[in-house]
Formats: structure tokens, C-alpha cells, sequence
């Protein structure tokens, strides 16, 4: 699993229950401009616009509730914003999956960056 995360071509990042960071593979640092040591065990803020941090909370605190156990795009298959670490907005393509791993819910996201496919 290790493996296959490090060297997926997509960026990577599982969180826990609580919204911290477990898993930020080696394209999400790329995507993003943070380094894996930095983010592990942060939460997700840093990677999103400041308005959206209260909604994303929100989303987490709802898919976790509902027990939902499939993967599913995040909000119906639309762009969502990130941020990269130098202030840049990116249009993300997100799908989201729910597993446990070593007894630990995890949620994981698979990151497709379509900035340039959208200008």
C-alpha cells in the first residue's frame, strides 16, 4: 500500500475521522508545494481557500455520520478549489473513498489537477 501511494501519478491524501492527515504521497506534494513532513498529522486547511474550510468541516464531519462505504466524487463530480503553498488557486477533480486500515477509518481522496484543462 505504501508503495503503490508513493508512487501513484495523482496526488494522494488520507485523513482520519478528525481531519488530520495520515497518508500525502509524493504527487500531492508536487500538486500542492507542501512537503509530506509539514503536512502529516495538519489538517486539510492549508490545501484550501480560507472560505471553504468551515464547508469542507462540515462535509467530513457529514460523510463520516452517514457511514457512506463506496467511493464517490466529492459534490456530484464538480471542481472543487485548492490552494497551492505559493497562493495559487487550483481546480481539483476529487473522488473519495472510506476503508480501515490497521483498525483506523481512513478517508481517502484521489486528486486530479485540471487547472489548465479548464482555462
Amino acid at each position: 500500500f505504501r508503495t503503490l501511494l508513493a508512487a501513484a501519478p495523482e496526488a494522494i491524501i488520507a485523513v482520519d475521522v478528525t481531519g488530520r492527515i495520515k497518508h500525502y504521497n509524493q504527487a500531492a506534494e508536487r500538486l500542492f508545494g507542501h512537503a509530506a513532513s509539514d503536512m502529516l498529522g495538519d489538517t486539510l486547511d492549508r490545501l484550501m481557500p480560507a472560505g471553504m474550510r468551515g464547508a469542507h468541516a462540515m462535509h467530513l464531519a457529514q460523510f463520516v455520520q452517514n457511514g457512506e462505504q463506496h467511493a464517490r466524487r466529492m459534490r456530484g463530480g464538480r471542481l472543487v478549489t485548492g490552494l497551492h503553498r505559493d497562493g495559487r488557486a487550483l481546480q481539483l477533480d476529487v473522488g473519495i473513498s472510506r476503508s480501515i486500515i490497521d483498525g483506523a477509518e481512513l478517508f481517502t481522496a484521489m486528486i486530479r489537477d485540471v487547472t489548465e484543462r479548464v482555462a
